[in-house]
């Protein structure tokens, strides 16, 4: 009787290089529910939405590069086809890894994270099938303003009515 291996003839490599496709830009962190702890495949996902268009366009041009690059890179017997995987059918951008991001802030709670704009950097990486994903080297939170409530309305409305003139 023979028997069959399940394994391809030919193993595939990773094509792209981190320093290729590295990228920074701003945006505003959507859902970060499985940001600092894993999901069930153990992978952290976590969604962003660019801030402005211009960091949109950035994005969407590097993450375009990097399908042409695996496309270009990739062998001639390769199966590798090269597929999005980084950005949701809403245009929301995923980055998904196997490890958590470097964050600049201590997070005590990771449901509670105190400001939702961030500055991401981060580098597309294929697989191999030729799925490129978004990994996310550093997240930079942006520091609240802690100025009160009090304060802010102080500064619009400068005749309080606390204020009494004699």
């Amino acid at each position: 009787m023979m028997t069959y291996q399940n394994e391809p003839l030919y193993q595939e490599e990773t094509l792209l290089e981190p320093s290729e496709t590295q990228i920074r830009f701003e945006a505003i962190l959507q859902d970060a529910d499985y940001l600092l702890k894993p999901n069930s495949n153990n992978e952290f996902v976590s969604t962003y939405i660019p801030l402005t268009m211009n960091d949109h366009q950035l994005f969407m041009e590097v993450g375009e590069k990097s399908l042409m690059l695996v496309d270009m890179l990739k062998s001639s017997y390769s199966r590798k086809v090269a597929t999005k995987q980084y950005e949701t059918r809403k245009g929301l951008i995923v980055a998904s890894q196997l490890f958590p991001p470097k964050l600049n802030i201590d997070v005590e709670y990771p449901d509670y994270l105190p400001n939702r704009k961030v500055s991401v950097s981060g580098h597309f990486r294929d697989l191999d099938n030729g799925s490129v994903l978004f990994n996310i080297d550093y997240l930079d939170f942006y520091e609240e303003d802690r100025r009160t409530q009090f304060q802010i309305e102080e500064e619009e409305n400068p005749d309080s009515p606390f204020d009494i003139d004699f």
